[in-house]
């Protein structure tokens, strides 16, 4: 009786943590003799089992790992409907998907320090086929506008479309030579171009990009690559520079009396670039993002700059929008300022008698001000010292003098200088006689 209430009580514990999500493995304590026994005495006893609990099954071996992204990024695992909102470290199985949006980029770290970066409006899905070698890097390149396609068919449907996409643009990346100083890992940027077009650009290290077909292609650093709508692979092609910033001069400080400025930014050409994108954000991460735009100019003028520091940096694309490097960043600065420069007239002193009909105006200001005098510019050096010429009148004239600086706000000053003009002596002739 004892011995049934045990089993029944075994049958029970099964059953709860088969409830529980867990596996139960039987392994009978005397394995070689079967599940039962027979005592000295001849009495058959049931063998004692051994339990073994296991969890389900892991999705499999971790490919990669969301390291980084910023602003909308979204992830999707291989077994579910629902996107999700990405986290920052989290691990990536086979077929797990990751989809940026506007303004947005992700990191995905691969082996020990192979890094991938998900331009914006991207979508990839991580890959790993039986024939891929340990190390390389797999994902199919897909546009985020194929999950519009097949949104309204039914789920089967979708997956059938989704796998079919996945099968015929993977590519696999293998390392030949990383692009740090210990010659191990390689940088690679992948962006969504179109529908059915996507860049590969080697930004660190050389590598071999493997297509759907078999098509292989070597990509040194800087080189970049696109995949057609035909999952083919075009030839390498060399990324456009990174443009040279013009003005303003790194930490050129703006200032304004009471309306708020706007910042001319400009930078240099670059040979065969077609349009440049341009970020201004209010930190050094680019997290804050004031503006961000994409021309065909070499200048921008950002409005409505309130008081404090922006940072801003160019990059260019082709005529198929792949993108080279991010130029270096600068920094500009803006403040409120309502005080006069300062402003110091050496020469003539006041109510001055001139000996001549011109006289020199010597005198100093802050650097960067405007000097007029008499309503003309003057040149200001570079410590704000300045010098005029005045041609002078007959009688007592007013010079005034007037510095103006970046922010609009003014100093005046002035002198009265008399030029009682050239006398004359006239002879007085002696009488006749």
């Amino acid at each position: 009786m004892r011995k049934r209430i045990g089993v029944i009580l075994l049958l029970l514990l099964l059953l709860v943590l088969g409830g529980s999500g867990f596996y139960v493995l039987y392994r009978w304590a005397n394995a070689g003799t079967g599940p039962s026994t027979t005592n000295a005495s001849g009495t058959t006893e049931i063998a004692t089992p051994e339990l073994i609990l296991e969890t389900p099954d892991t999705p499999g071996a971790v490919l990669a790992e969301l390291t980084r992204f910023e602003r909308s990024v979204k992830s999707k695992r291989a077994d579910e409907l629902v996107w999700e909102e990405a986290e920052k470290e989290m691990d990536l199985y086979n077929n797990d998907a990751v989809r940026t949006f506007d303004r947005s980029f992700a990191d995905i770290l691969f082996g020990q320090g192979d890094l991938v970066e998900v331009d914006e409006n991207t979508l990839i899905i991580i890959t790993r086929r039986p024939y891929h070698n340990d190390g390389d890097i797999s994902l199919a390149l897909l546009s985020p506008a194929l999950l519009q396609r097949i949104a309204d068919e039914p789920v089967e449907e979708q997956e059938r479309l989704l796998q079919e996409a996945v099968d015929a643009r993977e590519v696999q990346v293998v390392k030949i030579v990383g692009g740090d100083p210990d010659g191990e890992n390689v940088r690679v940027g992948v962006k969504t171009l179109g529908d059915a077009l996507n860049s590969i650009v080697s930004r660190s290290g050389t590598i071999k990009i493997i297509g759907p077909d078999g098509t292989e292609i070597i990509l040194d650093e800087d080189m970049a690559t696109t995949l057609g709508p035909e999952g083919l692979l075009a030839a390498p092609r060399t990324l456009v520079g990174a443009p040279a910033l013009a003005k303003p001069r790194n930490g050129k400080l703006v200032t304004f009396q009471r309306r708020i400025p706007s910042v001319k930014l400009s930078w240099k050409s670059v040979d065969r670039a077609a349009a440049y994108q341009i970020v201004v954000a209010r930190d050094a991460e680019f997290n804050a993002i004031f503006v961000e735009e994409i021309l065909r100019t070499t200048s921008l003028v950002a409005h409505n700059m309130e008081p404090g520091t922006y940072h801003w940096r160019v990059k260019a694309q082709d005529e198929d929008g792949i993108e080279g490097a991010f130029s270096p960043t600068r920094t500009v600065r803006t403040a409120r300022d309502d005080v006069p420069p300062e402003l110091a007239i050496a020469y003539p002193p006041d109510m001055f008698i001139a000996p001549g009909p011109e006289v020199e105006v010597k005198g100093i200001t802050n650097r960067g001000a405007i000097v007029r005098i008499n309503g003309r510019p003057v040149p200001v050096a570079q410590d704000g010292a300045f010098s005029q010429t005045v041609t002078l009148k007959e009688g007592t004239m007013l010079i005034t003098v007037e510095a103006v600086d970046a922010a609009g706000n003014v100093e005046y000053g002035k002198r009265l200088v008399t030029y009682r003009g050239k006398r004359t002596t006239v002879a007085t002739l002696p009488e006749k006689p």
